[in-house]
């Protein structure tokens, strides 16, 4: 429905660039039918995108990296969900990939996903340029003071937080066995709920809290960061699981070390890198993109 109006709207504004999400590949075809370079910026994980391109693009052949698969209860939704829209309404993320000119933004560290950038790279031959998280820099709020002074009170690494993102909401069934998994834990922990409705009653300060030093656990299982609770074969949570998981990062145990040791080094490579660094590159990206023109 937006389509029409977006058209006139570049057509009065002429701009030099056009950055459209992977939903809309009519506002490519928009930008070029007029001459205006337009860049796809994907918001997921490179990883998770080669693996779909990959389905899409070569079913025949083995996906190349062997860490990232969907086990069958994944699986399943996701092939309804592909069946269940219209065929004159299907476009896959690889033609947007390729409505993209010469570069594809990312949300990415290149040393996080650089084989699965090249991948990608290779594929459609452009270049793909990492943002980096784009995680927002935490701001001090004095309605934040009530959680901090908690906090303070905890030994370090003695913490989790508990959160499944702002467009996941769980079930009654999901919430006891969450619930249930934090009591068998007998860890500290802070977890944020969110209920299904329009209206947001106010965003945990995540950034905020992640930055504690009372916080154990909080990343990814491939690169040693994380460890996965394993689920039942129909995809349930089970509290036992989840407990056991949570005890191995927060203890004191071998595992649980070089799972913390593995996220303080990213964090504070990270740190090191610099948003500032990271967005100067893809401007000048963008710049030498605009002037092809």
């Amino acid at each position: 429905m937006a389509a029409p109006k977006f058209s006139e709207i570049l057509q009065a504004l002429n701009p030099d660039l056009v950055i459209f999400d992977y939903n809309q590949p009519w506002a490519a075809d928009f930008a070029s039918s007029l001459n205006i370079p337009a860049v796809v910026f994907i918001i997921y994980s490179v990883a998770t995108v080669s693996w779909i391109v990959h389905l899409f693009e070569n079913m025949e052949e083995k996906f190349p990296f062997p860490e990232i698969y969907l086990r069958e209860y994944e699986m399943l939704p996701i092939m309804k969900n592909i069946d269940e829209i219209p065929d004159h309404e299907k476009f896959t993320l690889s033609d947007t990939l390729r409505q993209s000119r010469d570069i594809i933004l990312v949300k990415a560290y290149r040393d996080f996903e650089g084989k699965y950038m090249d991948y990608l790279s290779n594929i459609f031959s452009k270049k793909i340029v990492p943002l980096g998280s784009l995680v927002q820099q935490s701001i001090d709020q004095d309605d934040n003071e009530e959680i901090k002074q908690w906090l303070d009170q905890k030994e370090k690494s003695s913490t989790i937080f508990v959160s499944f993102g702002s467009e996941y909401f769980l079930s009654k069934e999901e919430i006891h066995e969450v619930d249930k998994s934090l009591d068998l834990s007998k860890v500290n922990f802070i977890w944020v709920i969110r209920r299904k409705r329009n209206v947001m009653e106010g965003r945990d300060p995540q950034a905020k809290i992640l930055q504690q030093p009372s916080i154990g656990g909080f990343a990814v299982e491939y690169i040693g960061a994380a460890m996965e609770a394993g689920r039942d074969k129909d995809g349930n949570l089970q509290s036992e699981e989840i407990a056991k998981a949570i005890r191995k990062v927060v203890a004191s145990e071998e595992s649980g070390e070089a799972v913390r040791k593995k996220v303080k080094k990213l964090s504070e490579m990270m740190n090191a890198k610099g948003d500032e660094e990271i967005m100067d590159g893809v401007a000048q990206e963008l710049v030498a993109l605009c002037r092809k023109k």
